[in-house]
């Protein structure tokens, strides 16, 4: 069965989130205080752990990196990218 699932993060560096395998990222937003991001996944799949990495402007960026989305907590601007294996 194909769903959407909220998962909520802490801001940091370096984040890892387990979620179903073939897991499509939607949005990334804050949600009640909270950064989330919102991906569409196949419940049925196995699991896999995933690695993000939150940046603000002029941060210094590693390479082999995707864009998923940017958002806003508080004054802060940040962008969400992962870490493609």
């Amino acid at each position: 069965m194909k769903t959407i699932l909220r998962y909520p993060f802490k801001i940091a560096g370096k984040i890892e989130i387990e979620m179903p395998g073939d897991a499509r990222v939607l949005t990334v937003q804050a949600h009640r205080g909270v950064p989330c991001m919102w991906a569409e996944v196949h419940l049925g799949n196995d699991a896999e752990v995933r690695d993000f990495r939150i940046y603000e402007a002029m941060d210094e960026m590693e390479i082999g990196l995707v864009y998923v989305g940017s958002f806003q907590m508080n004054k802060l601007v940040l962008h969400l990218y992962e870490k493609v294996r």
